[in-house]
């Protein structure tokens, strides 16, 4: 078992991880013994400028390197330490509503602690855990005695990573080459969601988290070509538009990542709408949407702790949560330097859709922007903007 750090993170960096700024304070390294063979991955202890605490995990297989984001929170309907040692793999428990498979049961122990760890945890320190998942999102819950703990995590991807702590130049080049990955989980207060081995470990707090599938190798899918241009002009809604900016968004969601164009419209009285093509990779599609006028607006740190599946209000209507991304801005093109947005803009989003209407939210630490939409039909893409392609 290695005890010195693998990875270009060190104890002091900050990065920007769902909107807030954290500083990494401390990492441990954990494992759990199987079969005799000690499995470890390390975990970052992360602090928020407003006290959060987050864990950002790492680890090391036979298939690549992989990190995972993990966040403390307060369920509404909670178990008891006694209700969670009695749950065994492929048992479901519901948490807010959300059923949520296990997957592992386990205890994991801290080998090595450098810097700040999370409270209460030291090295030596042993927890019992259970491991589960829900609608591709990682749940660890965590228990020493009777205190119990409840962990949402997410697959990110090494670039996810780099972009967070604003890797440039050599350091970028130096981080690919170390360190970076895919699915783990995090180390907090007192679990460990690990995923080690082979076939999959998984780690949260000082709790090892161990699957018996891998989730996929992350792909990336190009944007394909597309034909509409900034200045052209259309009409949607019954509204003349003009297309003022053209943007190349690279979007990362769990397992994979994929760049999409985003056109910035402008009717005649300056109000703006934004079309999207290629909503998913590969898909050739286009989606229109235009502001969403709520009273119940979101702020950027309540749109961070929107989960997926979560039913969310968005104006008249109520959604479910089915997709949560962060979006890169690649290349800007906007003759008339009237775009928002800069090459390189980091924005942390969600998509809700009922059957009828889909909704955008997206936002960074100072700015969230709501939009209503839906789905063009390519005949209708090509009436409303004359010169489309038919691709």
């Amino acid at each position: 078992m290695k005890l010195d750090n693998p990875t270009r993170v060190r104890i002091g960096m900050t990065g920007v991880f769902n909107g807030r700024t954290y500083r990494v304070k401390g990492r441990s390294v954990v494992g759990i013994v199987e079969g005799g063979v000690i499995y470890s991955w390390n975990e970052f202890n992360m602090v928020a400028d407003g006290g959060e605490f987050a864990t950002l995990v790492y680890e090391e297989t036979q298939d690549g390197r992989h990190w995972r984001w993990f966040e403390l929170f307060e369920p509404q309907t909670s178990i008891t330490a006694r209700e969670a040692a009695l749950k065994r793999a492929d048992d479901v428990v519901v948490i807010d509503s959300v059923a949520i498979h296990v997957t592992r049961v386990d205890h994991s122990r801290v080998y090595h602690v450098e810097g700040e760890p999370p409270e209460g945890e030291h090295s030596g320190s042993v927890a019992d855990y259970f491991n589960a998942e829900a609608g591709g999102g990682l749940y660890v819950v965590s228990w020493t005695g009777d205190e119990v703990e409840f962990y949402r995590g997410t697959n990110l991807s090494n670039g996810m990573v780099a972009s967070a702590f604003n890797l440039r130049g050599a350091e970028l080049f130096k981080f690919n080459i170390a360190g970076g990955g895919r699915f783990l989980s995090p180390a907090s207060l007192k679990a460990v969601f690990i995923a080690a081995m082979a076939v999959g470990l998984v780690v949260l707090i000082g709790h090892s988290y161990h699957s018996s599938v891998r989730p996929p190798a992350t792909r990336h899918f190009a944007a394909p070509s597309t034909s509409l241009a900034v200045g052209s002009t259309g009409h949607l809604n019954a509204i003349d538009y003009r297309v003022v900016s053209h943007a190349v968004a690279q979007i990362a969601e769990v397992g994979s990542s994929f760049d999409r164009h985003e056109f910035r419209l402008q009717d005649e009285s300056g109000n703006p709408a934004l079309l999207i093509y290629c909503s998913k990779p590969n898909a050739k599609d286009w989606t229109f949407f235009t502001p969403l006028q709520a009273d119940n607006s979101l702020t950027p740190p309540q749109a961070g702790n929107v989960r997926l599946g979560q039913i969310v209000k968005m104006g008249e209507e109520s959604a479910p949560v089915t997709e949560q991304f962060r979006e890169t801005i690649v290349r800007v093109e906007s003759p008339e330097n009237g775009s928002d947005v800069q090459d390189g803009a980091v924005f942390y989003g969600f998509a809700a859709r009922t059957n009828a209407d889909l909704f955008l939210v997206r936002w960074n630490t100072a700015t969230i922007e709501l939009m209503h939409g839906r789905q063009l039909r390519l005949e209708e893409m090509k009436g409303a903007f004359p010169g489309i392609a038919d691709r």
